[in-house]
């Protein structure tokens, strides 16, 4: 189970970066514009897969810290909107960092997922038994209107012949056409999740502001850094936020993806370079472009935009779901010791900053 689940992450990261750097300049960004005024802060999830207690510990410290006394806006993709959703019910005091580390060091694989003997993708039927459970019995969230704070959770239309344009940011807000209160939040979530390959593609019923079709993970195109939301919200809003900090898991190093291959024993890696990418530093690679994307489409927005992401020890496959406590406290012990980093000093010196 655990090199399978390892070989599930290589399929969605592999696919997931290829479609993201490819699209990336394809996206039309929505344009910047500067209010009279700014309030709040904006807290930016990206995705994370296995690695999501290293974003929850994060999190965790930033709001020991008080860096979350004027939380304004939330968007999250992937694995980080599951933590957007969290930092709501964190917030609002329906729920404690106590009952999410409890409910994150409980999780295993088949929390998530089950293998049938078909092929790929799997069953990720227990995946939403789990988010019924929590949004539905212990938080009361059914629909994207009971989140109590601006939210925005990004998914991708599957729908090859336009897909460039078809990253959609669903909010409790309408900040933008394809946002719809009523949503179902259980099946955004799982849309949102949706890895490619890996997982299977998600149905969102009874809406009239998307696309018929299924949706997959929203982290696969414009949203590797899901920013574009807190641009329609500044529009929606008709405020600038004061800032906006990004918060992500440990990017992957080319040492660590191959390694994780070669334990499949997987070493043919022109596979890989058909499909026209270089393994070196594949997710840091992915980052650092949304970072300069995010320079170039929202300079004012980047000159208060910070960055949080864990420079911690090891190697986490990111499928693997049986080890979530010992990320959960590594990222902690470093979280208590690092602070967020202003944008064009993290792009400047790199993730060396950490060191």
């Amino acid at each position: 189970m655990r090199k399978f689940a390892i070989f599930i992450g290589i399929l969605a990261c592999l696919t997931g970066a290829t479609i993201g750097l490819y699209y990336l300049l394809r996206q039309s960004p929505e344009p910047e514009e500067t209010m009279d005024h700014s309030e709040g802060t904006a807290i930016v999830i990206t995705g994370a897969a296995a690695r999501i207690p290293q974003e929850a510990a994060l999190l965790e410290q930033l709001y020991n810290s008080g860096e979350m006394k004027h939380v304004a806006f939330i968007s999250g993709v992937s694995s980080g909107a599951l933590n957007a959703v969290i930092l709501n019910a964190i917030l609002d005091r329906k729920y404690t960092w106590k009952q999410y580390r409890n409910l994150l060091f409980s999780m295993k694989n088949q929390s998530v997922f089950y293998t049938t003997d078909k092929p790929l993708p799997v069953n990720t039927d227990p995946l939403r038994k789990l988010l019924t459970t929590i949004l539905h019995d212990t938080l009361g969230y059914h629909k994207l209107r009971d989140l109590p704070y601006p939210t925005s959770l990004s998914t991708v239309s599957l729908n090859i012949k336009s897909w460039a344009d078809h990253t959609f940011r669903l909010c409790n807000l309408k900040i933008n056409m394809e946002s719809d209160p009523e949503l179902d939040l259980v099946e955004v979530l799982m849309a949102s999740t949706a890895f490619p390959l890996a997982f299977p593609p998600v149905r969102i019923s009874k809406n009239s502001t998307l696309p018929d079709g299924r949706f997959i993970d929203g982290g696969t195109t414009a949203d590797y850094i899901p920013y574009r939301a807190v641009l329609e919200f500044e529009k929606y809003a008709r405020h600038n936020v004061d800032r906006m900090i990004i918060v992500s898991r440990k990017l992957d190093t080319e040492e660590g993806l191959r390694g994780e291959l070669f334990n499949m024993g997987i070493n043919r890696f022109d596979l890989i370079d058909k499909l026209g990418i270089v393994i070196e530093d594949l997710a840091q690679r992915s980052f650092f472009s949304g970072l300069e994307s995010l320079m170039k489409e929202a300079p004012v927005l980047s000159e208060k935009t910070y960055i949080y992401l864990p420079a911690i020890p090891g190697e986490y496959p990111l499928f693997d779901f049986d080890n979530m406590k010992d990320q959960y406290i590594a990222s902690r012990e470093w979280a208590r010791t690092h602070s967020p980093i202003i944008l064009p000093k993290f792009l400047s010196e790199g993730i060396s900053i950490y060191e």
